[in-house]
């Protein structure tokens, strides 16, 4: 079985890049504009800089974060779609950034347990904190991807990333040195790298949940297999028991009465 690596999850990511790149862009485009018009309807950084002075401030600016998260959301849903498509080789649509899949609040309940999960990890150490992200990554793109319910994708994502503790962490180093890269490259550079880090991150996914399929497919086999010589050896103990007490009623019925 062919095992995914993480050089291999971003060089593919440069090739789907280039082949859907005018979609990519324009998800990240659309994205920050959303975020730029909401920032001045609501002039967030005047009211920031009155220094939360008013609790009529702080009331716009909390209206403010929990309307750019719930509209981020929906363009999370969206973009994490399209990379899906572009890195399975189907043809992404625009229109996709603004449909929701039918799990928007599916995802968004598994994004804020997700978050708050990371968080107390790093409230209490700093360790736990990397181990939840790690082991629970892949939760969020499972509802879209699959169709899962809440429980079912953080299982999921554990057993998907389970043995695969260095693996995740040196994808996660490798991405922050291109990330890095693309800062120094400022610009446009930003940008490609963090598309590409997304499309690196769902290569990956995609390549542990095949593996974690086909492992899954494996244990079932034995299992099956298993199951069926079990039958089997009941079955054969079951005709040979029957055989022997045929045939000691068959020795019963020839002994002369006398």
């Amino acid at each position: 079985m062919h095992k995914i690596s993480v050089i291999e999850s971003w060089k593919n990511s440069w090739g789907i890049f280039k082949k859907n790149w005018k979609v990519l862009i324009y998800t990240v485009a659309v994205t920050t504009l959303v975020g730029t018009i909401l920032s001045s309807i609501f002039k967030v950084e005047d009211l920031k800089v009155g220094g939360f002075r008013t609790s009529q401030a702080m009331m716009v600016i909390a209206l403010y974060y929990i309307l750019k998260y719930l509209i981020q959301t929906l363009f999370n849903i969206g973009q994490t779609k399209i990379d899906i498509d572009a890195v399975g080789g189907t043809k992404p649509r625009y229109s996709d950034l603004f449909n929701s899949q039918g799990v928007y609040l599916k995802f968004l309940l598994v994004s804020i347990l997700y978050g708050l999960a990371v968080l107390g990890g790093f409230i209490l150490l700093i360790i736990p904190g990397i181990y939840v992200a790690l082991r629970y990554c892949f939760a969020p793109i499972l509802i879209i991807d699959k169709k899962m319910g809440v429980g079912e994708a953080f299982d999921k994502s554990k057993e998907m990333t389970d043995g695969k503790k260095w693996q995740m962490i040196g994808f996660f180093v490798v991405s922050i040195i291109f990330v890095l890269a693309g800062l120094i490259a400022l610009g446009v550079g930003i940008v490609v790298t963090f598309i590409m880090y997304e499309l690196a991150f769902v290569h990956l996914y995609r390549g542990l949940l095949n593996e974690s399929d086909a492992e899954e497919r494996v244990e079932q086999g034995g299992q099956m297999d298993f199951q069926d010589i079990k039958n089997e050896t009941e079955g054969i103990e079951k005709t040979t028991q029957n055989v022997e007490e045929n045939t000691q009623n068959s020795d019963n019925s020839e002994i002369p009465q006398n």
